[in-house]
């Protein structure tokens, strides 16, 4: 009898530890069904920052660029208008 009992709690328990083990993978698998569509909108976001980071870095280039040529502009602008004074003058003659 003692056997019999023995035997009992040993298959008890391992059918318990089966069960918990099974319950185990069951939630475990929910919960990566669930966070795995969230991880992916994380990496998309993720993604989406890194490109408007570096889309504000290429504006701040194309920023300082763009003062350069107007400087340069300004510059080509004055140089003209003094060739043309220039040439008011020497036609004035």
């Amino acid at each position: 009898m003692e056997i019999f009992k023995k035997i009992f709690i040993h298959k008890a328990v391992t059918i318990t530890l089966s069960v918990v083990a099974l319950a185990t993978i069951v939630v475990n698998l929910y919960i990566s069904s669930v966070i795995a569509p969230l991880a992916h909108n994380i990496e998309l976001n993720t993604t989406r920052v890194e490109a408007l980071e570096l889309s504000e870095k290429d504006g701040k280039i194309l920023d300082e660029r763009f003062i350069v040529i107007e400087e340069k502009v300004s510059s080509i602008e004055k140089r003209q208008e003094r060739i043309e004074n220039k040439i008011d003058i020497l036609l004035s003659r």
